[in-house]
């Protein structure tokens, strides 16, 4: 892919994830080409469908998630708390909460949809399960708490915030996901 193609579907990809984050599912072709500063055309040569788009936005989400997952491979024999805590930081940065309320439904009820994401999501679920294996041999998390259970309460706690909440408590997320981790342990 050329770089000004590669540039483009990364603005793509970006304006989606925080208009979808901003606004659930329903957000017209027209408005992401936008706010990513491409034309029309240009969306469409990448992503044909809103289908397609969702698609890519969710792949780019789960690519990243499973990124994070196995960049800290390395680092669960020499130090397992600062590999969990970096992890679990890490993926609160991602907002999951802001795609996974606006677009899980979408998948949900999408047959065609869900047999699209599925593969890219499964890959991203073993990263975690691998990563909470290591956790719980720490001793770090509980053994009851599934790589489900965890990215649900790690998606509550990541849910956008009403806007003056935000202004007033600059640092909620951080602080909830300091709580999050200390509330995981056994």
């Amino acid at each position: 892919m050329r770089a000004d193609a590669a540039a483009n579907r990364r603005a793509i990809i970006g304006a989606a994830w925080a208009l979808f984050a901003e606004r659930g599912d329903e957000v017209p072709m027209r408005a992401v080409a936008q706010a990513a500063g491409v034309g029309i055309a240009t969306l469409y040569r990448h992503f044909a469908t809103p289908q397609d788009l969702l698609v890519g936005l969710l792949d780019e989400a789960f690519t990243q998630v499973t990124a994070i997952a196995q960049a800290q491979d390395d680092v669960w024999e020499l130090d397992p708390d600062r590999a969990w805590t970096s992890l679990v930081r890490d993926l609160a940065d991602l907002r999951p909460g802001a795609l996974a309320y606006g677009l899980a439904p979408r998948v949900q009820a999408s047959p065609s949809l869900r047999e699209r994401v599925e593969p890219i999501r499964d890959e991203a679920v073993a990263a975690l399960g691998a990563a909470l294996g290591h956790a719980r041999a720490a001793g770090l998390v509980d053994p009851a708490v599934t790589v489900e259970r965890f990215f649900a309460g790690l998606a509550l706690i990541t849910r956008p915030s009403p806007t003056p909440m935000a202004a007033v408590i600059p640092d909620q997320v951080g602080w909830m996901v300091g709580i999050y981790l200390r509330g995981l342990r056994p």
